[in-house]
């Protein structure tokens, strides 16, 4: 793709505007949020489909948030992902060591969020004074969610980088140079080539 030749001219590895390892550090550790979270929705009604008031379906959703975040704080994260695993026969039959057990529950239940991608300012704003590997309960308007802000490796560094972090942290940047190098191209028209080869019906101008 054409694009990401111009892209790679620019930014990729001998590009004339390759930003340093340290920039994209720096990018990473200031936008991105490494993370276990579990969100408990308001409900709009309930089992027999009968509409009841925010009110309630607010406090049987804060109910629920709070016995998870209550589990949590008691076993950890993993060990209450896995008790939910097993209760809906996730699990099965497995032979892996707890070593193998918990990094495959990281990679099922850690999440790395963007900032800029989170909508809900009571949400950023909890996730920004919450301390660091602790359950934090946060009510951001339409759901609880139990959250937790973990801390990030250099080993989460490098998988985004192979998951195109220099392409999110150049993107605004490179978008900007293409409609500035656009405005400055010298482009001419051929009116007469234009008069020529202009349609002469409906028919002919969306064929």
């Amino acid at each position: 793709e054409k694009r990401k030749v111009i892209f790679d001219y620019y930014y990729g590895d001998n590009g004339k505007e390759k930003p340093s390892e340290n920039e994209l550090k720096t990018y990473f550790d200031r936008n991105y949020l490494k993370m276990h979270f579990y969100q408990v929705p308001y409900k709009i009604g309930n089992e027999e489909l009968v509409p009841i008031s925010v009110e309630e379906t607010k406090e049987v959703a804060q109910k629920q948030a709070e016995a998870f975040l209550k589990d949590v704080e008691a076993l950890g994260f993993r060990k209450v992902f896995a008790k939910e695993q097993a209760k809906s026969g996730q699990n099965g039959e497995s032979k892996e060591t707890e070593e193998e057990k918990i990094k495959r529950l990281d990679a099922l239940f850690t999440e790395f969020v963007y900032k800029g991608a989170i909508l809900s300012r009571s949400f950023l704003k909890a996730i920004e004074s919450a301390p660091s590997n602790k359950a934090t309960l946060c009510d951001e308007g339409t759901a609880f969610i139990v959250f937790e802000v973990l801390e990030k490796t250099d080993e989460d560094f490098k998988k985004q980088k192979e998951n195109g972090l220099l392409e999110i942290f150049k993107k605004d940047e490179f978008e900007k140079m293409l409609l500035d190098r656009g405005k400055n191209l010298d482009l001419r028209f051929n009116n007469a080539a234009l008069v020529e080869h202009r349609p002469r019906n409906n028919a002919e101008l969306w064929s």
